[in-house]
């Protein structure tokens, strides 16, 4: 849940994997996608998902892996300017 304005946001979603620190914090996302081509525009539907998985884990980087062709997508986390 996160709030924003006055209002709560709530998200829901499954990551596929989930790399985790020693200290228990998460770290990486790992999103498998079975497409044979995607197109940029799907590419960047994943991206968005992933950032948002990133957002609500507080991981610091996310993958997306193509399974059919073997091709990892690396998604780090957006920083907000200060």
């Amino acid at each position: 849940m996160q709030a924003v304005d006055s209002d709560e946001n709530a998200a829901a979603g499954i990551v596929d994997a989930l790399t985790i620190s020693p200290t228990g914090a998460p770290e990486v996302v790992i999103d498998w996608k079975s497409d044979v081509n995607p197109s940029a525009r799907i590419l960047d539907g994943y991206r968005a998902q992933l950032r948002a998985y990133l957002d609500i884990t507080g991981a610091r980087e996310g993958l997306i892996v193509l399974m059919t062709s073997g091709f990892v997508v690396e998604v780090p986390k957006q920083f907000e300017a200060s």
